[in-house]
């Protein structure tokens, strides 16, 4: 009787605890998994669609390598277009140039960039070329200058002397730099940079703005940037030498919002991003490891919120300025949906993946220093991932069962990094959340049923 009595109560702590524990937490995770990796390392990626143009670094010989000085290995980088899941290199550009590429305006599918060639014969050792490269038709474009304006200084000077009553003339020179700035393919105005220097002291001063034909906003800092929210809503970001982040939000050229962010010094507020009323950016913590917290916005000011600890690796917004992270948990990252501070897993990748460039829920790219990973994801009628796509050597999703998915991690200081898989109402990502056919409201119902019955027969003996 006492073996009997030991045995029932042993199977009762088992049965109880498994009730206290979520169902959840003890299933696999059965969200598409896109875990193939291709070796090159890349360095920027623009995702347009099922397409990205990309610069990748590559070892190659020096041609300019003459067996005494010069290193006869050296790193070049390439631009390419990112199709089906391959690098396809972009011709129009003599392949032995040794120099680095750097983008400088994008719309859309179009990518304005420059080539800074090392090159013996200039004065300064460096030559700069300008192109404009068409993701839809392949078509490379040869400029003649960044800025086709060679009054350019000159109206911006105009612009800075009108806003400040300020004299600025041919005592001072100028470095100006110019660039459209696109809001879902439509341009919405010219973000600028004007460095003007006292010719007599060499003093500097540094202006930043945005203007259009309705609307101009000038500002006398080095930091300045502008991104858009999921409303449409242009936001301007600048950043004090007090490391104050100011937060100012248009809409149709009305200014809607203004507010300050006060960070410590060990706030990275510059690599921020707004959505709504909250501020996500990252923070180092008591480890010296970078983790991500959120700000909200309260009685004109942004508060400290949460944390979210430091398995958040990356996070990026898309195409129409909803915001997407890379989360790391239990060994595992996932590319997940944030929406006023819950994240939503989508996709599982690779686990060496460190950067998100992403313009929709289905097209994105994944990299790390061990490789890449392009993902196009294709629907059917219901909105429901195809499994078995023909027409698309992409990265295929893999399951444990067959389905979507929907994992959500709560808004909570989530260092923990517990999960809440619970379905989300008129969500069209769910499927059963347990590695087996059983849902787990009828594995609750059973395991509660064991329960009692072991509890009535421990106490019958």
């Amino acid at each position: 009787m006492k073996s009997l009595k030991k045995a029932l109560s042993a199977v009762l702590v088992y049965l109880t605890v498994f009730n206290l524990t979520p169902i959840t937490a003890m299933a696999s995770e059965d969200l598409p998994k896109y875990l193939d990796v291709k070796n090159d390392i890349l360095n920027d990626v623009i995702t347009y669609k099922d397409k990205a143009f990309v610069t990748y670094s590559k070892e190659v010989k020096n041609p300019n390598y003459n067996g005494t000085y010069n290193n006869e290995i050296v790193i070049k980088d390439n631009i390419a277009l990112l199709s089906n899941g391959s690098l396809e290199n972009i011709n129009g550009i003599d392949a032995d140039k040794i120099g680095l590429f750097s983008i400088t305006d994008v719309n859309e599918n179009k990518i304005n960039f420059m080539h800074q060639i090392y090159n013996d014969d200039s004065k300064n050792g460096i030559k700069t070329e300008y192109y404009k490269y068409d993701m839809e038709t392949n078509k490379l474009k040869k400029l003649k200058a960044e800025s086709e304006n060679a009054n350019l200084g000159t109206e911006l000077l105009s612009k800075v002397n009108k806003k400040f009553n300020t004299n600025y003339g041919s005592d001072y020179t100028t470095r100006e730099y110019e660039s459209n700035v696109y809001n879902n393919g439509n341009c919405v105005g010219k973000k600028f940079m004007l460095e003007v220097t006292n010719v007599k002291n060499n003093s500097t001063v540094i202006f930043q703005g945005i203007y259009n034909d309705d609307f101009q906003y000038i500002s006398q800092t080095s930091s300045l940037n502008i991104e858009f929210d999921k409303n449409g809503s242009m936001i301007i970001k600048e950043l004090s030498d007090d490391n104050d982040l100011k937060i100012l939000k248009y809409k149709n050229n009305k200014l809607v919002n203004k507010a300050t962010l006060t960070g410590d010094e060990n706030s990275m507020l510059w690599d921020s991003f707004v959505d709504g009323d909250s501020v996500y950016l990252w923070k180092y913590d008591v480890n010296t490891s970078l983790e991500l917290v959120r700000y909200i916005l309260k009685d004109g000011k942004y508060v400290y919120s949460d944390s979210y600890g430091s398995n958040v690796i990356d996070i990026t917004k898309d195409n129409k300025g909803n915001l997407w992270a890379l989360r790391k948990e239990n060994a595992k990252v996932f590319v997940s949906e944030i929406d006023d501070g819950t994240f939503t897993y989508r996709y599982q990748v690779s686990p060496i993946m460190t950067s998100l460039s992403i313009y929709d829920r289905d097209n994105f790219v994944v990299s790390g220093l061990g490789g890449y990973t392009q993902v196009n994801v294709q629907r059917d009628s219901n909105d429901n991932v195809i499994l078995n796509n023909t027409t698309n050597n992409t990265t295929q999703p893999q399951y444990n069962n067959t389905g979507s998915s929907t994992n959500t991690i709560d808004n909570i200081n989530s260092i923990k990094g517990e999960t809440n898989n619970s379905r989300k109402i008129g969500e069209k990502e769910s499927i059963p959340k347990t590695g087996s056919p059983v849902n787990s409201s009828t594995m609750i119902i059973l395991s509660l049923l064991s329960l009692l019955g072991g509890t009535i027969l421990l106490r019958k003996h």
